[in-house]
């Protein structure tokens, strides 16, 4: 193992470690009169992708994404640290590319707005790179909510492109409008500016519709779509599309399979066929299928697993790809 990075994950853990014992000893400074439960949050998802040795978007990979919150601060304040870690083997005998991120942040939040902000560092094929995140969001009414964020050294850059000391800042807007838990309609715009000199923008659309409600199953129609396009042309290190489109409707179903007060126990199945096009090589037939198990526990906990089937083409060839998606909330 390379000493220096070696030398990085301990540095890294050390100040998770030092945040996490910050999160545990808040509540002397929390707010006494906050009528909601003041404790810390640990948050963990994480994820494992099998996807062919040819694939241009990168191969089988895994990450792990972990997060600690204090409890509130004076009415409207969070400290949080978190720890991410990825890792993709690359196709056409480019090797592997493993990523770690450290952040240390705080967190904002009101009845209308949520604001994030944390510098993180960052550490890949033996280079370091500082950089920063942050999001807001605004709740304007019942219906409409808007956001914006950044990040510097964005985790959205293909981990390909990271393999090709290629990397990149994104920025995003977005609105959500809902009518209620049974209707929504989410837009966002996307920019991500590349080392090489690459600029991309995508814009991304869903839109959800209760068909049916009953004591223990829920159908949903589900709706997506989404596009970019690239300013330089494909012969990148990673794949990049100089326009495409996907676009994909279906349903989701979900049943209770088990309720007693505040404890549920659920599962959910979504089926997403659909069309993608790509300049240069046309239309094929696209379809997502996703299923769900899912825990809420009254002791504020709440768990998923999951598995997704993906059937896309890149560049003019058919991929599949099967991911195993989890993650976990803890109140502490």
């Amino acid at each position: 193992m390379n000493k220096n990075h070696y030398s990085l994950k301990n540095k890294n853990w050390f100040i998770f470690l030092v945040l996490w014992l910050v999160a545990n000893s808040a509540p002397a400074i929390a707010d006494d009169n906050a009528t909601a439960p003041n404790l810390s949050e640990l948050q963990i998802n994480g994820y494992y992708s099998k996807a062919p040795s040819s694939d241009v978007e990168g191969g089988s990979g895994y990450g792990l994404n972990t997060k600690i919150y204090t409890p509130i601060i004076d009415n409207n304040w969070r400290l949080f640290a978190g720890e991410y870690y990825a890792h993709e083997d690359e196709p056409a005998a480019e090797g592997v590319i493993a990523l770690w991120q450290t952040s240390a942040g705080v967190e904002y939040h009101d009845s209308a707005f949520k604001l994030t902000f944390a510098p993180t560092f960052n550490y890949y094929n033996n280079n370091d790179r500082f950089g920063a995140t942050t999001d807001g969001q605004w709740t304007i009414n019942d219906h409409w909510t808007v956001g914006a964020g950044g990040q510097i050294f964005s985790l959205d850059t293909p981990l390909r492109a990271l393999n090709a000391d290629v990397t990149a800042n994104s920025y995003n807007v977005n609105a959500t409008w809902h009518q209620d838990d049974t209707q929504s309609l989410r837009i966002d715009m996307n920019m991500m500016n590349f080392s090489d000199e690459n600029l991309r923008g995508s814009e991304a659309a869903a839109y959800t519709d209760r068909l049916y409600t009953g004591q223990k199953f829920l159908l949903d129609a589900v709706a997506n779509a989404t596009e970019s396009q690239d300013s330089l042309d494909e012969q990148r290190l990673y794949f990049n599309p100089k326009a495409d489109f996907l676009g994909s409707a279906g349903l989701k179903a979900t049943e209770v399979l088990y309720r007693d007060g505040n404890t549920v126990y659920l599962q959910s199945l979504q089926l997403l066929p659909g069309d993608y096009w790509q300049e240069n090589y046309g239309q094929s037939f696209a379809f997502d299928a996703r299923y769900e198990l899912r825990a809420h526990l009254n002791d504020g906990f709440e768990a998923g697993l999951g598995g997704d089937f993906n059937h896309q083409a890149t560049d003019g060839t058919a991929e599949n790809s099967v991911t195993v998606l989890f993650d976990l909330t803890k109140r502490l």
